[in-house]
């Protein structure tokens, strides 16, 4: 039984039509979304391929932008080829993943705890050492397991700033591991 949400209970094998609340003025559009830090992120729309939107915290629908730390900001991932293929949340930072390049994306507390300032840090570049898409991709505790374009899958912690290249072609040993 469906009950109280529509103030009165309905039936088994009910059908229920329910008006589906319009968010696109309100939220920015993107292919990738995720959860961190009581805040709702979002990458990478037409146009705007290389760009986050983060919300306010606290308030996932409202995306007002400024330099207070509770407000949202838009954040551009301008290093490394492509559109962002991906947003992962690792402890204090967002990872984001493009086709040759790891990012972490945070951002800094001033003294007096009021304001932030966005912080973008490179931690993995390189030819096809990103992932090729989030649907390859795999966040498992503190490491990430994607497949790239040409190097085959890559398991990558991003707090190390390691990873491991495990391929099965040519003279590469599977699991060699590699520091940035």
């Amino acid at each position: 039984k469906l009950t109280n949400t529509l103030n009165q209970n309905v039936a088994a094998s009910a059908s229920v039509t329910v008006p589906i609340v319009d968010k696109t003025t309100v939220m920015p559009k993107g292919k990738y979304m995720t959860k961190h830090r009581r805040r709702l992120y979002i990458g990478n729309y037409y146009t705007g391929e290389t760009i986050i939107n983060y919300s306010v915290e606290d308030n996932p629908e409202s995306y007002t932008t400024g330099t207070l730390i509770t407000q949202g900001a838009q954040v551009k991932i301008a290093d490394g080829e492509g559109e962002i293929t991906g947003l992962h949340g690792f402890g204090k930072t967002i990872v984001v993943t493009k086709r040759n390049s790891i990012h972490n994306v945070d951002f800094t507390i001033s003294a007096d705890l009021t304001t932030k300032t966005d912080v973008v840090t490179p931690i993995l570049a390189g030819q096809s050492l990103g992932a090729v898409s989030a649907s390859s991709t795999l966040q498992v505790l503190s490491a990430l397991f994607y497949l790239t374009e040409t190097e085959g899958f890559i398991l990558f912690y991003p707090a190390a700033r390691a990873y491991t290249q495990a391929t099965t072609s040519g003279n590469s040993p599977i699991g060699q591991d590699y520091i940035n």
